[in-house]
């Protein structure tokens, strides 16, 4: 029972992870390795939920009202997928490159919507890294209030984590510097990591994120990303009430 449990959660997440899109059944077996008969037995028990839903028969998957039910709450993770979704679309046309929503459970990410490039090499989502490393992951927390924060470096400085980048005072000093900019850019050797902040009200409610492959992360290319992000972010939160300027 334990085991059909998890992997109902693990489809449900991998459903979130992937946005609005509808996922065929072979799609979400293959994308968590479960054998296709199995999947196929939770998600007609899932369908009877409403966690999931089927517009066409015989067609792919998406969430279903039950789980935004479930995940609602004030500043609603549907709503900003909801308003975000038509202006990402734009951003990762305009850009071609992959972009994300993203907001943190305490220290974990969560990937409220993603929308894929044209792009034949793109930065794989294993290589998205630690939420303490990545620029949308410091920028959220760069947004906490102190106490959440707290609760964050808990998990920074548990001992499983050694071997961290940056001692607790200089992750502080740069989440101060990030907040102060008011965005993140962080370029390692392969990927350079976009966030800007998605506000509804005083609140940083999620991360506009891009991850951009740094040999097409040019000069002149680089630029244009970066001011069509920050102008994408601003029109997602003047699409949730209030923008962050």
């Amino acid at each position: 029972m334990a085991g059909a449990v998890e992997k109902a959660l693990d489809i449900l997440m991998w459903l979130a992870e992937h946005g609005d899109d509808e996922r065929s059944l072979s799609e979400i077996s293959e994308g968590l390795s479960l054998n296709q008969s199995t999947c196929a037995c939770i998600m007609s028990k899932l369908k009877n939920r409403r966690f999931v839903v089927q517009p066409k028969r015989r067609g792919g998957y998406r969430l279903g009202s039950a789980a935004y039910f479930v995940g609602r709450r004030r500043g609603s993770r549907q709503d900003l997928a909801v308003a975000a979704l038509p202006l990402m679309r734009k951003l990762a046309k305009d850009v071609d490159e992959r972009v994300s929503l993203n907001t943190l459970d305490h220290a974990s990410f969560l990937v409220l919507a993603r929308v894929e490039c044209e792009q034949e090499v793109q930065v794989s989502n294993r290589a998205v890294g630690d939420v303490f490393q990545v620029a949308t992951g410091l920028l959220l927390l760069a947004h906490k209030d102190e106490a959440e924060l707290q609760a964050c470096l808990t998990v920074y400085n548990h001992p499983e984590k050694k071997g961290q980048p940056a001692s607790e005072k200089v992750l502080r000093r740069k989440l101060a510097a990030i907040r102060r900019k008011g965005s993140s850019v962080e370029k390692k050797a392969d990927v350079v990591g976009i966030g800007f902040p998605v506000w509804q009200g005083d609140s940083v409610v999620a991360a506009l994120g891009l991850a951009v492959p740094t040999y097409r992360f040019t000069a002149a290319r680089g630029k244009r990303i970066l001011k069509t992000a920050e102008r994408t972010a601003k029109a997602i939160s003047r699409e949730l009430g209030k923008a962050g300027e």
